[in-house]
C-alpha cells in the first residue's frame, strides 16, 4: 500500500508540492466530505475511511521519516565540529 500512496503523493505534485499537513487533511476530506464519500462509497462502503486510516499512517511514516533525517544531519554535524 505504501507504493500506492506514495504514486498518489507524487500524482499531487503535478498540482501543488503537499506538506504532510495538506496529505492529512486530503484523508480526512476523502472520509468527510459528502461528495468525496458519495464517489469513493461507488467503490466500496469502507473506502472513505479506508483511505483516511492509511494517508494518516503514511504521513506519519513521512514526518517520522524526516525527524530520523534530521536528528542524523544534526549527529553529523556535531561529529564535523
Amino acid at each position: 500500500m505504501t507504493a500506492i500512496l506514495a504514486r498518489w503523493h507524487q500524482n499531487t505534485r503535478y498540482f501543488y508540492e503537499p506538506t504532510p499537513e495538506i496529505l492529512r487533511e486530503l484523508g480526512e476530506t476523502y472520509k468527510a466530505d459528502p461528495a468525496f464519500r458519495k464517489t469513493f462509497i461507488a467503490f466500496h462502503a469502507d473506502l472513505p475511511d479506508y483511505l483516511q486510516t492509511v494517508i494518516s499512517r503514511y504521513v506519519d511514516d513521512l514526518e517520522h521519516a524526516e525527524i530520523v533525517r534530521m536528528l542524523a544531519q544534526e549527529e553529523d554535524q556535531r561529529q564535523t565540529r
